[in-house]
């Protein structure tokens, strides 16, 4: 009998993108294993929260059992290793890791008045950097959802562990409306959180800088801090949290993703599961599942006037929206969660052979 174990610093929640991986990935181990046992951020306690070595010290004290294998989504984890083999020495350890660049988060921190020396001490103090990252070190195997998180990642701290890269999933719907859903003006979408590294600050100069305005609208977390930064434009709409994609993906009809560095940014793959064409920056790692004038387009990272070219293109483009929608279904049809549960499964046994 296969026991093993998941630790995520996420809830279990569709709604959000660490939420909504961790949920897949609990199922492929559960899948996998004939039992697991799972430690969410509830477990730890929201007190906690933004103290990650005190979410090591609550995790690794729950930890009573000998398990055959510990998947852990988030950092760090290093005491709860410890505890892990002292119960089972041979444990296989799996990390998930969608890396972003530490060094260009903090550029854009700084840039937006943001203090990610302070915010962030455990990713900037190099000894505690390196004990935040012990559980990859340790790590059996790690897995990436993008190449450019691997190569970051595994060169910034001289790794040599075993990877997988597994890009992030998304749920097909059960139909499939008739896009643009706007037939008279082309309206785009974000969702996400708002930080720093986000890139939304180039979005809106690439709005700003549009000769045609539509509508753009922003989903998700931070919609209170949201309406404090933007600008209180025409055309610019916040909408706080939301339940079901089912409720958002008819509100817009091309996903914006300006991530400025990003370890996948979901949000991409979600869009173009309901037939959206996507514009991706090169720091979202997501962006390597998609092509370049075929399901959307991919600009350079941080640069707002081709951003702004590339939505009035479309706004310009209808047709376009169309062709690229449908190719950005097609190819999002082979991202189906069951699919990229099925790849964790494979990456698992692996580690066993």
């Amino acid at each position: 009998m296969t026991t093993g174990l998941f630790v995520t610093t996420s809830d279990l929640d569709e709604s959000s993108g660490g939420g909504n991986v961790s949920i897949h990935e609990y199922n492929a181990l559960s899948k996998f294993c004939d039992h697991v046992d799972i430690l969410t951020r509830k477990d730890v306690g929201s007190e906690l929260y933004g103290f990650p070595f005190a979410w090591d010290n609550a995790i690794s004290n729950k930890v009573n059992n000998s398990y055959h294998m510990v998947h852990f989504n988030g950092h760090p984890f290093g005491r709860t290793i410890s505890n892990l083999r002292y119960f089972n020495e041979d444990i296989k350890i799996v990390s998930s890791v969608p890396a972003h660049n530490i060094e260009v988060s903090r550029e854009e921190h700084y840039k937006n008045g943001m203090d990610y020396d302070r915010m962030y001490s455990h990713m900037v103090e190099p000894k505690t950097l390196e004990r935040y990252i012990t559980q990859d070190r340790e790590a059996d195997l790690i897995i990436f959802p993008a190449k450019i998180c691997r190569d970051y990642f595994m060169n910034r701290f001289k790794l040599t562990n075993k990877t997988a890269i597994i890009p992030h999933g998304c749920r097909l719907p059960p139909n499939l409306p008739s896009y643009p859903s706007h037939p008279s003006e082309i309206i785009f979408g974000y969702i996400g959180a708002f930080g720093p590294d986000k890139g939304v600050n180039y979005l809106v100069e690439a709005w700003n800088k549009l000769p045609k305005r539509t509508k753009l609208i922003f989903f998700g977390r931070d919609s209170e801090i949201a309406k404090h930064i933007l600008p209180k434009d025409i055309g610019i709409e916040v909408y706080g949290r939301y339940k079901d994609l089912d409720e958002i993906m008819p509100k817009f009809d091309v996903y914006v993703q300006p991530s400025a560095t990003e370890g996948y940014a979901l949000g991409c793959i979600e869009a173009a599961a309901y037939g959206k064409p996507v514009i991706v920056s090169n720091g979202a790692g997501a962006h390597e599942v998609f092509t370049d004038e075929v399901d959307g387009f991919i600009v350079p990272a941080r640069d707002s006037l081709v951003l702004m070219q590339k939505m009035l293109y479309f706004i310009e483009r209808q047709d376009e929206v169309v062709r690229m929608g449908k190719n950005a279904y097609d190819m999002a049809v082979h991202w189906d969660w069951n699919t990229v549960e099925g790849l964790y499964i494979k990456a698992y046994e692996e580690l066993f052979q």
